[in-house]
């Protein structure tokens, strides 16, 4: 049996480099346009905007921003609202939306998007 030595940290070799040969084509990863979120995570992509005239409850200026830039299905910002409309505290709002899967970080952060004073002046 034969004493195996190894070295107490990588060495670099000047002559050894990763080649991609110069007829190989590397495919060209595809943008995300926007991620389809429900309250407890992505659920899809898109590659381009999609268009939706559906009525959908309106937070204020900002968390309709976030929430549309986020992706949030219509299934989502129904259960955001219910949620906004049942609770009386941040506290109350956060552990009944993170019951649902969303992030307590992110919950809060929406909150404050939801209830900030003058926002949308």
């Amino acid at each position: 049996m034969s004493n195996i030595h190894l070295p107490l940290s990588p060495t670099r070799n000047p002559t050894r480099a990763w080649r991609i040969p110069a007829n190989a084509s590397i495919p060209t990863p595809m943008a995300i346009y926007q991620h389809i979120c429900e309250i407890d995570g992505i659920c899809g992509a898109l590659d381009q905007p999609r268009f939706d005239d559906t009525p959908l409850p309106s937070f204020s200026l900002i968390a309709d921003w976030y929430l549309q830039a986020h992706g949030y299905t219509s299934k989502a910002l129904l259960h955001i609202a219910y949620t906004h409309d049942m609770s009386s505290s941040c506290q109350e709002f956060v552990m009944a939306i993170a019951a649902k899967g969303m992030p307590m970080a992110e919950a809060v952060f929406l909150w404050g998007l939801i209830t900030a004073d003058g926002v949308d002046e």
